[in-house]
């Protein structure tokens, strides 16, 4: 009787306890969930940050902003947010022009589509990688792309999404050489632009309308000059109104191809000085954002990437001049011959005015880009410089130590390990010295050093250094060196050395339990 009241008494006090219990479970699980609801807000916080930032060309800003949601995105472990913040930086490095890594985000995010089911984010993800593969010219990969995003959207009934997927087709037929279609594409997605007071993407409409007109030929009938500077001048009351200076830049461009169909030398001069500075300008900005950002992703690979994007952007400008050149010919060729035939002076004249005006127009676009590679090739060149004078201090130190313990009178097999250290040190500023020879290639100033050394002492040398690897293999090293080489050589002892850690190095390397020989002799005397 006395057990049954103990016991009484024990569940009345857990039938106390356990609501209690049970209200500290589900306080701790509203609060996991008010932790993950603001983490979300943060992470939405940063990306609209960013992309302010992008428009108003403050992209260390935009980087920082980039950086902070990732952080937050991954320590998550949420799939939606990292494709989310991914999506971001696709779209950062898009509007750079930096096509290539813009592929590269849109890769990752749709690696962490696999993990989620979020079709807004799936359908934006498609809808930037159709845009990102049209301006790399894959256009039916870029419709492909496109269209998924406008299923998606359709059925989602995401107005404002499928109005900037109609924006996109627009585009894609303009680098596809279809400008007329594009104008209606352009024409279709205005309307609710206007209506939502969406400015930026109502201005690139206009922007893009005005070059669709410049790129369909003029006729006595039409009248697409006029209209290429009507769509211009909206979009520049827009642009100024707003302050989108990242869209300033296609003003210029427009302006001074328009002044050049206008024959106004001096206006399209004019706009292409600007143009030029504003594209340089944006391109400073940027090198000094990624490297300025202590917190930045991108390191020296997208500087690398920004260098070789320039150089194959030069090649392509040379290409082209190198086909308005033949252009130029043959319309020459045919001037000459229509006026033996005594056709048509005006109209010769004409073509020859128009093959001039391309000229000079592929000109000034092969010069942009000349410039633009240049800066690029002296930024790689100021960081190879940097990081080799880095190394080599340190090794100075230890070649100079190493020198200094050598006049010390060593043991003969401390002897031993520090020449074999010494040369060691030596082969490795060899190495540091020739990433300086990249440099000096590109200027032909590479220059064979002149020195007396005596070969036979830099063979052994090498030999020292490599005998650990080979013991380690079984291999044994073996000399045969003729005498009759004189004492003293002249030469780059370093190069040299260099060529043969190459040569006996791989021989050591691809032999096992065997003997490696190195066989010296004199072919002939100068």
């Amino acid at each position: 009787m006395k057990n049954f009241s103990n016991m009484s008494v024990f569940i009345k006090k857990y039938i106390v306890l356990f609501p209690l219990f049970v209200c500290l479970l589900f306080s701790l699980k509203n609060e996991a969930q008010e932790i993950k609801q603001d983490t979300l807000s943060i992470i939405i916080n940063y990306q609209k940050e960013a992309s302010t930032a992008i428009i108003n060309q403050d992209f260390e800003a935009a980087i920082n902003s980039l950086n902070e949601a990732y952080n937050l995105a991954d320590s998550s472990n949420n799939n939606t947010l990292k494709a989310s913040v991914h999506l971001s930086y696709a779209e950062l490095q898009y509007n750079l022009h930096n096509y290539n890594k813009a592929s590269t985000e849109t890769i990752k995010a749709l690696t962490h589509l696999n993990k989620t089911n979020d079709e807004v984010l799936i359908g934006k993800i498609y809808y930037q990688n159709g845009l990102i593969l049209t301006q790399i010219q894959k256009f039916n990969e870029a419709e492909k792309f496109l269209k998924d995003a406008d299923y998606i959207f359709d059925k989602l009934n995401a107005e404002k999404q499928q109005a900037l997927t109609v924006l996109a087709f627009g585009i894609l037929e303009l680098e596809r050489g279809n400008p007329q279609v594009s104008l209606n594409y352009f024409e279709a997605s205005l309307p609710l632009f206007i209506s939502q007071k969406l400015y930026y993407q109502e201005a690139l409409t206009y922007l893009k309308k005005s070059e669709a007109f410049l790129k369909i030929d003029d006729t006595e009938d039409s009248n697409n000059l006029n209209l290429a500077k009507n769509n211009l001048e909206k979009a520049i009351a827009l642009i100024d109104i707003n302050s989108y200076p990242i869209l300033k830049i296609d003003v210029y461009k427009l302006s001074a191809k328009i002044s050049i169909q206008e024959n106004n030398i001096a206006e399209s001069e004019y706009f292409i000085n600007l143009y030029t500075s504003q594209q340089d300008s944006i391109f400073n900005i940027y090198l000094n954002a990624i490297s300025t950002s202590a917190n930045s992703v991108m390191n020296n690979e997208d500087l690398y990437e920004i260098i070789a994007n320039q150089q194959n952007e030069l090649q392509k400008k040379q290409k082209s001049i190198n086909f308005g050149k033949m252009t130029t010919g043959l319309s020459i060729a045919l001037i000459i011959i229509l006026s033996l035939l005594a056709l048509s002076l005006f109209k010769n004249n004409n073509l020859r005015a128009k093959a001039n005006n391309l000229l000079k127009d592929k000109n000034t676009e092969l010069t942009l880009s000349k410039e633009k590679a240049e800066k690029a090739s002296l930024a790689k060149a100021q960081f190879l410089s940097t990081v080799t004078h880095e190394l080599r201090t340190p090794l100075y130190a230890v070649t100079g130590l190493t020198h200094l313990l050598l006049e010390e009178d060593p043991k003969p097999d401390q002897k031993e390990h520090l020449n074999s250290l010494k040369f060691s040190g030596e082969y490795l500023l060899s190495l540091i010295n020739n990433i300086l020879d990249l440099n000096k290639l590109e200027a032909n100033k590479v220059e064979i050093e002149k020195t007396s050394f005596s070969l036979k002492k830099r063979i052994n040398d090498v030999l020292v250094s490599l005998k650990k690897s080979a013991e380690d293999r079984k291999n044994t090293l073996r000399l045969e060196f003729d005498e009759s080489i004189p004492e003293k050589l002249i030469g780059d002892p370093l190069k040299l050395a260099q060529v043969l850690i190459n040569l006996i190095g791989n021989s050591v390397k691809f032999t096992q339990n065997g003997e490696v020989i190195i066989r010296v002799q004199k072919l002939k005397s100068t």
